[in-house]
């Protein structure tokens, strides 16, 4: 049985995952109809994030929850909270504060992510 903190963990995973570049990792944990709504107000899929990773065009360097809430609901679980981020762009690091929430299911293979979502933090 998933807890609230085992979410927690699995919720950092992801983003450790990202900042080594462990793409196939990644790709175990998001399910494969998985979607991604960044702080610009893309939608992206599963394999348009996986290639976007590849290619490294940007590069999630380092991360730091400042405050993360989970919660589990049977075979449904959800993540959220505010963390600061550091990205590579082109070469350039950039660093936001970014509300992030992760909404995760439970499959026969394990707990995948099913939709992860980024905005500005105010």
């Amino acid at each position: 049985m998933l807890t609230e903190s085992s979410l927690i963990d699995l919720t950092r995973k992801k983003f450790q995952t990202w900042v080594t570049l462990d793409l196939d990792q990644l790709s175990q944990i998001f399910d494969d109809h998985c979607l991604s709504f960044n702080s610009e107000g893309k939608i992206e899929t599963k394999e348009e994030l996986i290639k976007k990773m590849s290619a490294e065009t940007c590069l999630l360097k380092d991360f730091n929850f400042q405050n993360i809430i989970a919660r589990v609901y049977g075979t449904s679980a959800v993540a959220q909270g505010v963390g600061e981020f550091v990205f590579s762009k082109a070469g350039e690091t950039q660093s936001a504060n970014l509300n992030f929430l992760d909404v995760w299911i439970k499959r026969e293979s394990g707990w995948k992510l099913v939709s992860t979502h980024y905005s500005k933090a105010v």
